[in-house]
């Protein structure tokens, strides 16, 4: 019995080591989802940052149409450009906000873990001291 009691105690050791290496593990994956979704949004103001730039490039391209007829095929391509590039960084902006959800997604799942680890940390400890009483009986 009391074997059987050592071998359940050291079984119950590992299971509260393994609950507070995955706690620490997943209090660092949250801190780098963290800084992830901050890099993440950073780069989304800077998208809007690059659209606000193209439109108004675009509206002194098409002023300087009017003024150079010579040069209107060129302001006509270099406008297309602004749009394409508009709608491109609309397009990445929208993947930003993608990205940016499932980050928050995996925030929560990660919380959630930390929260089962924990629980299973305080049944441990619980389980533990029941086989101290055990032993204290046993012996």
């Amino acid at each position: 019995l009391r074997s059987l009691i050592s071998v359940i105690q050291s079984s119950v050791d590992n299971v509260a080591s393994s609950s507070e290496e995955l706690h620490a593990s997943a209090e660092q994956t949250s801190k780098a989802t963290e800084h992830i979704t901050m890099a993440i949004e950073q780069f989304s103001d800077g998208n809007e940052s690059q659209k606000e730039k193209v439109e108004a490039s675009s509206h002194q391209l098409n002023e300087m149409n009017d003024g150079l007829y010579d040069m209107s095929k060129t302001s006509a391509a270099i406008t297309d450009a602004s749009l394409k590039s508009t709608e491109i960084a609309g397009k990445g902006e929208e993947l930003v906000q993608k990205t940016v959800g499932q980050m928050n997604s995996i925030d929560r799942s990660v919380k959630q873990a930390e929260a089962v680890v924990k629980g299973l940390e305080a049944k441990s400890k619980d389980i533990t001291s029941i086989l101290r009483v055990i032993n204290g009986i046993a012996d």
